[in-house]
Protein backbone atom coordinates (compact mmCIF):
# COMPACT_ATOMS: atom_id res chain seq x y z
CA UNK A 1 0.00 0.00 0.00
CA UNK A 2 3.33 2.39 0.41
CA UNK A 3 2.83 3.93 -3.38
CA UNK A 4 -0.63 2.38 -4.75
CA UNK A 5 -1.55 4.96 -6.35
CA UNK A 6 1.67 6.92 -7.08
CA UNK A 7 1.11 8.80 -10.62
CA UNK A 8 -2.85 8.57 -10.61
CA UNK A 9 -3.14 12.28 -11.29
CA UNK A 10 -6.19 11.82 -13.10
CA UNK A 11 -8.25 11.10 -9.87
CA UNK A 12 -10.99 13.27 -9.20
CA UNK A 13 -12.02 11.67 -6.60
CA UNK A 14 -11.41 9.06 -3.78
CA UNK A 15 -14.13 7.21 -1.91
CA UNK A 16 -13.21 6.06 1.48
CA UNK A 17 -15.84 3.77 3.85
CA UNK A 18 -13.84 3.03 6.33
CA UNK A 19 -14.75 4.22 9.64
CA UNK A 20 -12.47 4.53 11.75
CA UNK A 21 -9.09 5.79 9.78
CA UNK A 22 -6.09 4.49 10.50
CA UNK A 23 -2.57 6.38 9.17
CA UNK A 24 -1.41 5.91 6.07
CA UNK A 25 2.11 6.92 4.05
CA UNK A 26 2.19 10.43 3.22
CA UNK A 27 2.86 8.51 -0.50
CA UNK A 28 0.15 6.51 -0.92
CA UNK A 29 -1.58 8.99 -3.23
CA UNK A 30 1.25 10.70 -4.07
CA UNK A 31 1.57 11.98 -8.39
CA UNK A 32 3.48 14.20 -10.47
CA UNK A 33 2.99 16.36 -12.04
CA UNK A 34 -0.72 17.15 -10.10
CA UNK A 35 -0.50 16.04 -6.33
CA UNK A 36 -3.62 14.39 -5.80
CA UNK A 37 -4.33 15.38 -2.46
CA UNK A 38 -5.05 18.63 -3.56
CA UNK A 39 -7.20 18.18 -6.66
CA UNK A 40 -9.16 15.15 -5.66
CA UNK A 41 -12.10 15.52 -3.88
CA UNK A 42 -11.84 12.53 -0.68
CA UNK A 43 -15.66 11.03 0.34
CA UNK A 44 -15.77 9.67 3.74
CA UNK A 45 -18.82 8.26 5.87
CA UNK A 46 -21.27 11.18 7.26
CA UNK A 47 -19.50 12.01 10.59
CA UNK A 48 -15.88 11.03 9.92
CA UNK A 49 -14.17 14.48 8.41
CA UNK A 50 -12.93 15.47 11.62
CA UNK A 51 -10.83 12.06 12.22
CA UNK A 52 -9.77 11.66 8.80
CA UNK A 53 -8.68 15.50 9.35
CA UNK A 54 -6.60 13.66 11.97
CA UNK A 55 -5.09 10.85 10.53
CA UNK A 56 -1.75 10.62 9.10
CA UNK A 57 -1.79 10.48 5.76
CA UNK A 58 -5.65 11.29 5.08
CA UNK A 59 -5.17 14.83 6.11
CA UNK A 60 -3.16 15.43 3.22
CA UNK A 61 -6.20 16.53 1.55
CA UNK A 62 -7.24 19.80 1.31
CA UNK A 63 -10.91 18.76 -0.05
CA UNK A 64 -12.80 15.86 2.32
CA UNK A 65 -16.58 16.08 2.19
CA UNK A 66 -18.70 13.58 4.01
CA UNK A 67 -21.23 11.34 1.73
CA UNK A 68 -24.65 9.72 3.07
CA UNK A 69 -25.89 6.51 3.01
CA UNK A 70 -27.59 6.42 -0.19
CA UNK A 71 -26.04 8.97 -2.58
CA UNK A 72 -24.70 6.65 -5.00
CA UNK A 73 -23.76 9.51 -7.44
CA UNK A 74 -22.24 11.76 -4.90
CA UNK A 75 -24.48 14.97 -5.52
CA UNK A 76 -24.61 15.31 -1.89
CA UNK A 77 -28.18 14.44 -1.87
CA UNK A 78 -30.27 11.38 -1.45
CA UNK A 79 -33.36 11.32 -3.55
CA UNK A 80 -35.34 9.70 -6.75
CA UNK A 81 -32.16 10.43 -9.05
CA UNK A 82 -29.90 7.96 -6.95
CA UNK A 83 -32.63 5.18 -6.79
CA UNK A 84 -33.17 5.67 -11.05
CA UNK A 85 -29.35 4.97 -10.86
CA UNK A 86 -28.90 2.13 -8.99
CA UNK A 87 -32.18 0.81 -10.45
CA UNK A 88 -30.11 1.17 -14.08
CA UNK A 89 -27.16 0.39 -12.74
CA UNK A 90 -29.00 -3.46 -11.67
CA UNK A 91 -30.08 -3.55 -15.20
CA UNK A 92 -26.51 -3.80 -16.65
CA UNK A 93 -26.80 0.39 -17.80
CA UNK A 94 -23.81 2.58 -16.97
CA UNK A 95 -25.34 5.47 -15.30
CA UNK A 96 -22.62 8.70 -15.49
CA UNK A 97 -21.75 9.62 -12.08
CA UNK A 98 -22.51 6.18 -10.80
CA UNK A 99 -20.43 5.05 -7.36
CA UNK A 100 -20.89 1.17 -7.46
CA UNK A 101 -19.11 1.30 -4.14
CA UNK A 102 -21.99 3.54 -2.42
CA UNK A 103 -24.61 0.59 -3.66
CA UNK A 104 -24.58 -2.05 -1.61
CA UNK A 105 -26.87 -0.47 1.12
CA UNK A 106 -27.27 -3.34 3.28
CA UNK A 107 -23.41 -4.51 3.39
CA UNK A 108 -24.43 -8.20 2.17
CA UNK A 109 -21.16 -7.91 -0.77
CA UNK A 110 -24.00 -7.54 -3.13
CA UNK A 111 -25.67 -4.80 -5.50
CA UNK A 112 -29.16 -6.31 -6.17
CA UNK A 113 -32.82 -5.56 -6.01
CA UNK A 114 -32.50 -5.47 -1.78
CA UNK A 115 -30.33 -2.52 -1.95
CA UNK A 116 -33.00 -0.62 -3.72
CA UNK A 117 -35.48 -1.57 -1.15
CA UNK A 118 -33.17 0.08 1.47
CA UNK A 119 -32.57 3.20 -0.30
CA UNK A 120 -36.37 3.55 -1.09
CA UNK A 121 -36.03 3.86 2.53
CA UNK A 122 -33.64 5.57 3.33
CA UNK A 123 -35.28 8.42 1.04
CA UNK A 124 -38.84 7.94 2.73
CA UNK A 125 -37.18 8.16 6.00
CA UNK A 126 -35.37 11.68 5.45
CA UNK A 127 -36.70 13.97 8.20
CA UNK A 128 -37.49 11.44 10.90
CA UNK A 129 -35.69 10.71 14.21
CA UNK A 130 -35.93 8.74 17.32
CA UNK A 131 -35.53 9.12 20.74
CA UNK A 132 -34.82 6.25 23.54
CA UNK A 133 -35.34 5.75 26.97
CA UNK A 134 -35.05 2.31 28.93
CA UNK A 135 -36.20 1.25 32.04
CA UNK A 136 -34.46 -0.83 34.09
CA UNK A 137 -33.72 -3.18 37.79
CA UNK A 138 -31.62 -5.55 39.15
CA UNK A 139 -33.02 -9.08 38.74
CA UNK A 140 -31.49 -11.83 40.72
CA UNK A 141 -27.87 -9.46 41.04
CA UNK A 142 -28.02 -8.73 37.33
CA UNK A 143 -28.91 -5.14 35.75
CA UNK A 144 -31.51 -6.26 33.04
CA UNK A 145 -33.58 -3.92 30.68
CA UNK A 146 -37.22 -3.89 31.57
CA UNK A 147 -38.85 -2.00 29.14
CA UNK A 148 -38.21 0.60 26.76
CA UNK A 149 -39.52 3.68 24.88
CA UNK A 150 -39.23 4.86 21.45
CA UNK A 151 -40.04 7.85 20.37
CA UNK A 152 -40.39 8.95 16.49
CA UNK A 153 -40.55 12.38 15.27
CA UNK A 154 -41.44 13.34 12.78
CA UNK A 155 -39.57 16.98 10.86
CA UNK A 156 -40.31 16.29 7.27
CA UNK A 157 -42.77 18.52 5.47
CA UNK A 158 -46.04 16.35 5.70
CA UNK A 159 -47.81 13.85 7.95
CA UNK A 160 -47.21 10.02 8.17
CA UNK A 161 -48.92 7.40 8.75
CA UNK A 162 -48.20 4.76 11.16
CA UNK A 163 -49.37 1.23 10.28
CA UNK A 164 -47.35 -0.97 12.80
CA UNK A 165 -43.89 -0.70 15.47
CA UNK A 166 -41.62 -3.64 15.82
CA UNK A 167 -39.09 -4.59 18.18
CA UNK A 168 -36.01 -6.61 17.87
CA UNK A 169 -33.33 -7.72 20.09
CA UNK A 170 -30.40 -9.27 17.90
CA UNK A 171 -32.27 -10.11 14.74
CA UNK A 172 -34.62 -11.70 16.30
CA UNK A 173 -38.70 -10.28 16.50
CA UNK A 174 -40.07 -9.76 19.95
CA UNK A 175 -42.89 -7.28 20.11
CA UNK A 176 -45.35 -6.09 17.46
CA UNK A 177 -47.31 -2.75 18.11
CA UNK A 178 -49.64 -2.85 15.78
CA UNK A 179 -51.80 0.22 13.67
CA UNK A 180 -53.27 -1.11 10.37
CA UNK A 181 -56.61 -1.69 11.72
CA UNK A 182 -56.43 2.58 12.66
CA UNK A 183 -53.19 4.25 10.88
CA UNK A 184 -52.01 6.72 13.59
CA UNK A 185 -51.52 10.04 11.69
CA UNK A 186 -48.28 11.88 13.08
CA UNK A 187 -48.06 15.66 11.57
CA UNK A 188 -45.24 17.46 10.45
CA UNK A 189 -43.26 18.69 13.75
CA UNK A 190 -45.40 16.13 15.66
CA UNK A 191 -44.41 12.35 17.57
CA UNK A 192 -45.36 9.07 18.72
CA UNK A 193 -44.11 6.77 21.29
CA UNK A 194 -44.22 3.28 21.23
CA UNK A 195 -43.59 1.03 25.11
CA UNK A 196 -42.61 -2.63 24.93
CA UNK A 197 -42.31 -3.77 28.32
CA UNK A 198 -41.68 -7.08 30.30
CA UNK A 199 -38.70 -7.67 28.37
CA UNK A 200 -35.87 -9.40 31.04
CA UNK A 201 -33.12 -8.52 28.98
CA UNK A 202 -29.72 -8.30 30.28
CA UNK A 203 -27.97 -4.92 30.04
CA UNK A 204 -25.53 -3.70 27.74
CA UNK A 205 -25.53 -7.16 26.27
CA UNK A 206 -28.59 -7.10 23.45
CA UNK A 207 -29.04 -5.09 20.52
CA UNK A 208 -32.52 -3.97 19.73
CA UNK A 209 -33.87 -2.48 16.68
CA UNK A 210 -37.03 -0.75 16.47
CA UNK A 211 -38.77 -0.69 13.29
CA UNK A 212 -41.15 1.66 12.24
CA UNK A 213 -43.66 0.87 9.20
CA UNK A 214 -44.99 3.48 8.09
CA UNK A 215 -46.93 5.09 4.68
CA UNK A 216 -46.55 8.80 2.54
CA UNK A 217 -48.84 9.11 0.09
CA UNK A 218 -50.02 5.29 0.04
CA UNK A 219 -46.38 4.61 -0.17
CA UNK A 220 -44.95 2.08 2.03
CA UNK A 221 -41.59 3.14 4.17
CA UNK A 222 -39.78 1.25 7.45
CA UNK A 223 -37.90 3.21 9.62
CA UNK A 224 -34.83 1.19 10.75
CA UNK A 225 -33.62 1.96 14.59
CA UNK A 226 -30.64 0.53 15.83
CA UNK A 227 -30.38 1.14 19.34
CA UNK A 228 -27.46 0.29 22.31
CA UNK A 229 -29.08 0.15 26.39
Amino acid sequence: MLNIFFGCSGLASVVSKIKNPVEIGNYVFSSYPNDICATATLYVPAGKKAAYDATEGWNKFTNIKEFVDGDVNLDEKVNRIDQNALVAHIMGEKPEGFYEGLADLNGDDDVNAADVVKLIDVIGSKGLSTETEFGYDNVGGSLVVLSLTCTLNNEKDEAILLTRCELYSNGSLLRTKSYSSNPVSVAAGGNKSCTFENLSKPANSTDFTVCWHYTVNGESFVYRCPLTD
